[in-house]
């Protein structure tokens, strides 16, 4: 069997193998596919240790066969339990009944590879077994173990994984646990998304923990002293504690870097606090839960929250959020990255609320100049071209759509992007500013283009429509020049003047449609040949 990794040659009359070094020799197994890293495992010898590593490195167990092999593997084969690093069990239904998978199985001879100390008690239960193949992983960089319907607690008691570093438990909490973070304290993550955490849970002292992602009550306890940098606070139902969480993460040791928090409602202190308490936070991921409900169950639902919690001051707009945030956007000298998440159903014909986004983003990222990229209430990821010159992801339906409709056609939105952005640079002369506006185009239809070249035709980077990108380029530029002439200048506002009787009508032929699915209507199909296939722009990590 041939393979790459490995080079023969005729030397002398004898076959030499040119062996790669193991530095190369693993990155190159690395970029193997996992169906071929078995086999590539039996090519020889040298290649076999840095396939095995590939191969084993990894080990996502779902299922009782895979349960059953792991253990099969690691009695007859403990130099494989040292090679593993991250390690995923994940429950399933029905995995406390494990009899049927035993039957090709010789529990007898499994307990005495593993260890010939085991009293015969023990073959009934096959986690004790199983815990017993885990503990001889002594290389574990990472764990999770999820699901409810594995019981974990022999894990949790028993084994310790001295290079851990990352650690997350999506189940019920239990005393085991404890003892498990004990033994653990230098974890650099900890993910703890279960919803109650005991109130008899003490505090742990994590050296080195740096990512955290657990209940409130939890991070209120964790967060003095610790070096963090960035926290996920689950709540439920309602966290009526949003100020002490917040002046307990000033307490860290941090700095805390990226905050993602769940709420159930708008709350004007909380977001103040945000800025206060953290001004040089460079993330920020807010969920709130009220919009994943229909209009009328929403209503229905806050009026409870407010039975139940007479002195929280609910707030059902959104508009509410956006209009405190225009207020307090400046006091944050570092944020990048803004995530307003809330579930909602898709939006009907005759919805602006792009537009309204992209208003919205002008202000804030003149106000926090650091801001580069944002998600709102629309679910359409926004990144920063310009100035103050946004652009919507080209993955999401809605975002070419929304192109074409605005910055590709003379409707009101697209007058005032050019005539903002734009007529400041008339006065570097017209050659300048036709470049600008040719720069802007191709970036956005995902190509590069070369300033020192204003013809296009050695620019760098893929083809660009240049006919395509000339002619809205001049035109746009012309309409500048004419505008200039016509209203007799510039406001320092941006906008013209408008002398005698001359009248600006707005269309509303801007107007995105959809189908009932809230899919793009097949009327819009056409307009999406002229954004380019290849777009610069990329989702969040």
């Amino acid at each position: 069997m041939s393979s790459p990794l490995a080079t023969t040659m005729m030397c002398d009359g004898r076959t030499t193998s040119l062996q790669l070094a193991p530095e190369l020799l693993f990155k190159i197994v690395d970029l193997v596919p996992l169906s071929s890293l078995l086999s590539l495992c039996l090519v020889c010898r040298h290649i076999n240790v840095a396939a095995t590593t590939a191969l084993y490195d990894v080990l996502h167990l779902d299922s009782n066969a895979k349960m059953v092999r792991c253990c099969r593997t690691i009695s007859h084969r403990k130099d494989i339990a040292l090679v593993v690093k991250s390690l995923i069990i994940q429950g399933r239904s029905k995995l406390d009944n494990l009899s049927a998978t035993f039957d090709d199985m010789d529990l007898e001879s499994l307990r005495e590879s593993l260890s010939p100390r085991v009293d015969r008690a023990r073959l009934g239960s096959f986690y004790r077994v199983f815990n017993d193949a885990l503990s001889q992983m002594s290389n574990l960089t990472h764990l999770e173990l999820v699901g409810d319907d594995i019981d974990f607690k022999l894990v949790l008691q028993r084994c310790s994984f001295p290079d851990l570093k990352g650690f997350c438990f999506s189940a019920d909490f239990c005393a085991e646990l404890g003892v498990f973070l004990n033994n653990h304290l230098t974890l650099e993550r900890l993910y703890l998304p279960s919803i109650f955490v005991p109130l008899a849970l003490p505090r742990f002292p994590f050296s080195r923990l740096s990512v955290l992602y657990a209940p409130a009550d939890f991070v209120r306890r964790q967060a003095p002293g610790s070096p963090m940098k960035s926290v996920d606070v689950t709540t439920f139902p309602v966290d009526t504690a949003l100020e002490a969480t917040l002046r307990s993460l000033a307490r860290s040791t941090g700095p805390i870097e990226a905050l993602s928090y769940g709420i159930v409602y708008w709350s004007r202190r909380f977001i103040i606090g945000i800025s206060m308490v953290l001004p040089d936070i460079q993330f920020i991921d807010i969920e709130v839960a009220v919009n994943m409900l229909e209009d009328e169950d929403e209503v229905r639902f806050v009026s409870i929250l407010k039975h139940i919690y007479p002195h929280i001051p609910f707030r059902e707009k959104e508009w509410e959020l956006y209009r405190e945030l225009d207020v307090i956007m400046s006091s944050f000298t570092q944020l990048q990255t803004l995530i307003i998440n809330a579930p909602r159903k898709p939006l009907r014909k005759k919805h602006r609320s792009m537009n309204d986004e992209y208003s919205t983003l002008q202000v804030w990222s003149e106000r926090c100049p650091s801001l580069i990229q944002s998600a709102l209430l629309c679910g359409v990821i926004w990144r920063r071209q310009a100035h103050r010159l946004w652009s919507p992801d080209y993955g999401h339906p809605w975002g070419p759509c929304w192109i074409n409709r605005t910055w590709g056609s003379y409707t009101p939105i697209a007058e005032t992007i050019w005539e903002h952005e734009y007529r400041r640079a008339v006065v570097e002369g017209e050659d300048s500013l036709y470049i600008k506006v040719k720069t802007m185009i191709a970036s956005l239809w995902g190509n590069d283009f070369d300033e020192s070249d204003p013809s296009g035709k050695g620019g760098k980077g893929k083809d660009v429509e240049k006919e395509g990108v000339d002619r809205i380029a001049r035109d746009l530029m012309m309409n500048e020049m004419t505008a200039e002439e016509h209203t007799g200048g510039v406001q320092g506002d941006g906008t013209a003047e408008v002398e005698g009787d001359q009248v600006i009508e707005e269309r509303e032929d801007n107007e995105v449609d959809y189908d009932e699915e809230g899919e793009v209507g097949k009327d819009m199909r056409p307009c999406l040949k002229l954004v380019h296939e290849q777009s610069s722009v990329r989702p969040l990590n």
